[in-house]
Formats: C-alpha cells, sequence, structure tokens
C-alpha cells in the first residue's frame, strides 16, 4: 500500500501530492491521537504504558506532523527512526494492547505511517539527508532516552524500555 500511494504520488502534479501528503498527515495524527479514547474505553489506558513515550510512539507523533509541516531535522530524525523501527514493527508485530476493534489498523497505520512518511519526503517530495545527519539523529536519541528515563523513573515504567 505505502509503496502504491508512492508510485502514483510521484506521477501526480505538485497540487495533487500535496493533497495526498496533507490527508495522509491528517490520517496519521488522527491514529496516534484516537488510540487514547479507544484504550480507554476498553479499561487498557494507564500512565505506566500508554503515553506516546516509546520510540514508535514518537516517530509516529513526528512523521503526522513532518509530512504535513516538511522540516530537514524532522525528516532526518524519522528517516531513521521511522524506516527501522517501522520495518521492524510491522515485520514482528507486538500488539501490547490487543487486536480488536481500531486497535489493529491502529498499530499498522502508526507504524506504517513511520515508514511511508520517510519514503514519501525522500522520493516524491526530494528531500535527503544532510551529511552526519545520522549523527543528529543519535544525539537526539540519546536526549530522548535521557528524558525519557526520567520520566520512566518518577511514572515507574518502562518507556522505550530502558
Amino acid at each position: 500500500m505505502i509503496g502504491s500511494i508512492i508510485l502514483i504520488s510521484k506521477n501526480l502534479s505538485p497540487y495533487y501530492q500535496k493533497i495526498i501528503q496533507k490527508l495522509s498527515g491528517i490520517i496519521i495524527l488522527t491514529s496516534v491521537i484516537a488510540i487514547h479514547p479507544v484504550l480507554l474505553e476498553y479499561g487498557q489506558w494507564s500512565l505506566q504504558d500508554s503515553l506516546p513515550l516509546h520510540l514508535c510512539g514518537i516517530t509516529s507523533i513526528l512523521a503526522g506532523i513532518l509530512i504535513l509541516f516538511p522540516n530537514q531535522l524532522l525528516y532526518e530524525i524519522v528517516l531513521y527512526w521511522g524506516i527501522t523501527g517501522g520495518i521492524h514493527s510491522i515485520l514482528t508485530p507486538e500488539l501490547t494492547e490487543g487486536d480488536k476493534g481500531f486497535l489493529l489498523p491502529q498499530y499498522f497505520i502508526a507504524h506504517g505511517g513511520m515508514v511511508y512518511t520517510a519514503l514519501f519526503l525522500t522520493l516524491v517530495l526530494k528531500y535527503r539527508p544532510s551529511k552526519n545527519s545520522w549523527l543528529k539523529a543519535l544525539l537526539v536519541t540519546n536526549v530522548l532516552a535521557l528524558i525519557v528515563g526520567l520520566i520512566n523513573h518518577f511514572l515507574n515504567s518502562n518507556y522505550m524500555y530502558l
């Protein structure tokens, strides 16, 4: 599905590319936000497990923002986090919240959205990682791990599996 949308988008005018880009961002962000009321309804939402503080949760949010408002630094972060984390999550799904109702499609929209966003910006919008972009992504990852580690300490949680 990701490949089809990107192939179609590459052959469209910039006007229609922009429409697909905006719709994609809305879909990704809606899925990331909508999971919370669904988890509440199922009685599965908790402060220790449900905040979007795992790397994929953060990357999904960034991917939705990035595709709506392209930015070089966000692109580089989503490129490195999204491609690796998204593909790994799609190939080896860990459905910790379950697979009933909205939970299964939401999982694949959020994780597929990370891969899709990185590929869309690279192949359709022609973004490219800058020199040493991997180093920037590594530094951001470590700062984020420090912040999430502190949150884990106070919430008695294990976000990012730290």
